[in-house]
C-alpha cells in the first residue's frame, strides 16, 4: 500500500497525516539512523520522513465505527506496528509490543492490555471486552484500574490528590492513592530515575553537574503495587469514579518504539 493510500485511509477514520521531512537537528534524542517519526497532534498525525528513507507503510485493518486503524511501518531491519484512532476527545498512537502476532484492531487493542486484565478476561468473550468500563476494569487513557477486594490500607499511607503518570505524559491526578512495596527512587521529568545513593554522588562529585542543577526531581516509589479510590481526573479524559480499591496497571504499549518513533503520545 502506497503512502497515498494510507493518508487515505486516515481520512476514512475522520484525521488529517501530514507528511513532513524529518529534522534530525531536532531528534538529538533520538536514534541517528531514524527513518521516521509519528507525531500526534490534537487534530492531526504528522509523520515525517527523512530524504532517503526506504520505509513501507501499510494499513491491514481499520474498524470505521471506532475511528480506530491499524498501521504498518517497516524498514530493511524492523517492523513496528501502531494503534492509531481517537479516545473521548482526541486523536491518539499506541506503539504495539513487538514480536507477537497482531492482524486487525481488536488484536491491538488486547495487546495493549495488561497481562492482569488480559488474564481476568481469558474466558470473556462479551462485547463489552473493549470498552472504557465493563466488570473487569475501568480505563482512562494507558491506565486500567481493576477492582480488587478486601484492601484496608492505613489511614497514614494514602495519599491525596497523587499524580500518575509515565516518562513524557500529562499526569493523571488521583483523589486516594496507597503504594504497597516497591523501590524508592528520584525521578525526574524526563522519567529519568536515579537511586538516592546514585543522585547524590553524582552532586557532590560535579555541583555544576546537569544532575544537579536540574531542579525536578522527586522521589517516586518505584515497582510497587499501587492503588486508587475516590476520582481520577485528566485534562484529556472524563474524570471518572472509583468505589472501592482498584489496582493501577498501566498499558503495555511498547516503550521502544514510543521512545523512538512517537514523538507525542497521550
Amino acid at each position: 500500500m502506497g503512502i497515498l493510500n494510507v493518508i487515505h485511509q486516515f481520512e476514512r477514520m475522520g484525521a488529517e497525516l501530514r507528511i513532513e521531512e524529518l529534522n534530525m537537528r531536532l531528534r538529538e534524542n533520538r536514534d541517528s539512523d531514524r527513518q521516521y517519526s509519528l507525531d500526534v497532534k490534537e487534530d492531526r498525525f504528522v509523520l515525517s520522513l527523512r530524504p532517503d528513507a526506504e520505509v513501507e507503510f501499510s494499513v491491514p485493518h481499520f474498524v470505521q465505527k471506532q475511528r480506530h486503524l491499524l498501521l504498518h511501518v517497516a524498514t530493511a531491519d524492523q517492523k513496528e506496528k501502531f494503534l492509531c484512532g481517537h479516545d473521548e476527545r482526541h486523536w491518539f498512537a499506541a506503539g504495539l509490543p513487538r514480536n507477537r502476532t497482531i492482524r486487525t484492531v481488536e488484536d491491538a487493542m488486547e495487546n495493549l492490555k495488561p497481562q492482569p486484565v488480559r488474564l481476568l478476561q481469558r474466558n470473556d468473550h462479551t462485547k463489552d471486552r473493549n470498552r472504557r468500563k465493563n466488570t473487569t476494569f475501568i480505563r482512562q487513557g494507558e491506565w486500567f484500574f481493576v477492582p480488587v477486594e478486601n484492601l484496608q490500607p492505613s489511614k497514614l499511607l494514602i495519599r491525596s490528590w497523587e499524580p500518575i503518570s509515565r516518562p513524557g505524559g500529562k499526569p493523571h491526578m488521583v483523589e486516594e492513592l496507597y503504594r504497597s512495596a516497591g523501590t524508592m527512587m528520584l525521578v525526574n521529568r524526563m522519567g529519568k530515575m536515579l537511586r538516592p545513593e546514585e543522585y547524590e554522588k553524582a552532586v557532590s562529585q560535579n555541583p555544576n553537574s546537569q544532575v544537579a542543577r536540574d531542579k525536578s526531581w522527586v522521589y517516586r516509589r518505584v515497582g510497587a503495587d499501587v492503588f486508587a479510590r475516590g476520582r481520577v481526573r485528566h485534562v484529556d479524559h472524563a474524570t471518572i469514579t472509583l468505589q472501592g480499591w482498584h489496582q493501577i496497571h498501566m498499558n503495555e504499549e511498547s516503550a521502544e518504539v514510543r521512545g523512538k518513533a512517537l514523538v507525542f503520545l497521550d
